[in-house]
């Protein structure tokens, strides 16, 4: 059996409820204890737990401002990714967005509302790797008015109660079209991706979103494929570098 069991960050802070409060909103779980001898908050979120404690009139100060370097906390996550995203639905504050740092972790830090800062993150080689090819030519995004198919490479045709969706090279798109947008670039996740996997997209997703760069997604029964606007190119790939993935025939 291991002598250690678990570990719990304790933080000292000027309000208790409201620091529970901050982290209640990004989804931990709160447990309160006021009327113990020394008032306290547990949170909660995964096996990961922080420790609320009165500070007593002192303000906090975050390792970073008193060493010069440091986060007050790091929590491990198994998809950082998923996790970036949940948090930036939910308005978080980030101090560093989600990508690889020169250890080896794909991570991101929030501040919390005391100033501290917390990291997620998991060890490299305990995520995906992820290998990303540029796809030829240039891509639109259409409504054909007909549901023509086209037994050529990179033709993705979806029909729905409502509409018709087609992504295509530009030079295959059909003549008539209710609507169109031309100036894509496409990327492929290399390999068979198994439907157990977890967070793939969402790891690329979220990596794009933090380097302000929309997507139009993809997937098939194999892989997944992004296609970004032209002009957002670059900053894509420079963002999925950072997050850990590597890109093949970018020229």
């Amino acid at each position: 059996m291991s002598p250690v069991a678990g570990l719990s960050a304790v933080f000292p802070v000027p309000e208790i409820d409201r620091t529970a409060a901050f982290y209640e909103k990004l989804g931990f779980r709160a447990v309160k204890y006021p009327d113990a001898s020394e008032a306290h908050a547990c949170l909660y979120l995964g096996s990961a737990e922080l420790i609320l404690t009165g500070s007593r009139g002192r303000m906090v100060s975050p390792n970073r401002l008193l060493y010069g370097y440091g986060y007050d906390a790091y929590l491990y996550a198994p998809d950082p990714a998923a996790l970036y995203e949940t948090f930036s639905q939910k308005g978080a504050h980030f101090a560093r967005p989600l990508g690889m740092t020169d250890y080896g972790n794909l991570e991101f830090v929030i501040e919390d509302c005391d100033g501290r800062w917390v990291a997620f993150g998991v060890k490299q080689k305990s995520a995906p790797e992820l290998t990303l090819s540029a796809l030829p030519g240039p891509f639109t995004v259409c409504k054909p008015r007909e549901a023509l198919w086209q037994d050529k490479p990179f033709h993705f045709l979806a029909r729905t109660d409502s509409e018709r969706s087609l992504v295509c090279p530009t030079g295959d798109v059909p003549e008539d079209c209710e609507a169109r947008e031309d100036g894509w670039r496409g990327l492929r996740v290399d390999g068979v991706l198994d439907f157990s996997l977890i967070g793939i997209l969402s790891r690329l997703a979220s990596a794009l979103a933090a380097a302000d760069v929309s997507i139009f997604a993809v997937s098939t029964y194999d892989t997944d494929y992004l296609f970004v606007k032209d002009m957002d190119y670059d900053r894509a790939l420079c963002a999925l570098r950072a997050a850990g993935c590597g890109i093949e025939g970018t020229l």
